[in-house]
């Protein structure tokens, strides 16, 4: 981590909580099998670095405003205590259900920072893009997390900006409808919070029917191509759709 936030501080590789209290809110989902994105040994957090917190400076302190940590490396934590609370974030619509992890002054927030770069942690930011599971933020912090991995793992990936935020914004969709891209809803007066993470095989569904059947997840396509009947919505015929009515 290049700078930490106030709460952190480094001795010497470690970094460790420096004030009296600090939580973490884990989303539930996120220890669940389809995500598998934390799980919990002993008094050892192993998540992902993409989550809200706050802290207490003292004991009879005010709790600080909520802080989004904007580290997506995986990263084992050591907590002092467990609990689970339904909170509304910043980033939910509504309330959620979270587990919150509780660092007393001392506690270990990264045995070794620099133990951590690999390759594997781009591959598995990568696997939760594309399968619409990356852990809901801003639409903007979504290409700062890629940039910040890259740094952090002393990794270039050799393309051309611009594509990578064309694969983001075809990535995430407006949460009211899905068929539009996030990047026109936000142009229309969204909140930049207003999105959804898509898995890339449903993209097709969302060009056009025909291209939906014709690629994977047939019953979802179909389940598109009704709705989309059903409300009159445009579809795009594909160039494989113009060759086979000529």
């Amino acid at each position: 981590m290049s700078s930490l936030p106030k709460f952190l501080t480094r001795i010497q590789n470690k970094v460790i909580c420096n004030v009296y209290e600090l939580h973490l809110y884990i989303p539930k989902e996120f220890f669940e099998e389809s995500y598998d994105l934390s799980n919990v040994v002993g008094n050892k957090l192993n998540t992902l670095g993409v989550f809200y917190c706050s802290y207490k400076e003292s004991e009879n302190g005010k709790e600080s405003n909520y802080y989004l940590l904007n580290f997506p490396n995986k990263i084992t934590i050591e907590f002092s205590e467990e609990d689970s609370l339904t909170l509304k974030l910043p980033s939910d619509d509504d309330e959620q259900p979270y587990k919150v992890y509780t660092l007393k002054k001392g506690d270990t927030f990264l045995e070794n920072e620099f133990s951590i770069k690999s390759t594997d942690n781009l591959e598995f930011f990568f696997g939760l893009l594309f399968s619409g599971k990356l852990p809901k933020t801003s639409y903007e912090d979504i290409y700062n997390q890629l940039s910040n991995l890259q740094e952090e793992n002393s990794i270039d990936l050799g393309v051309n900006t611009s594509i990578i935020e064309l694969m983001i914004s075809e990535l995430t969709r407006y949460n009211k409808d899905k068929m539009i891209p996030f990047r026109k809803a936000l142009a229309k007066g969204a909140n930049k919070g207003d999105y959804i993470g898509v898995n890339i095989k449903l993209l097709p569904s969302f060009t056009s029917s025909f291209a939906g059947v014709s690629f994977e997840n047939m019953d979802q396509s179909l389940l598109f191509a009704i709705d989309n009947e059903r409300n009159g919505k445009p579809e795009r015929i594909t160039p494989t759709e113009e060759s086979i009515y000529l």
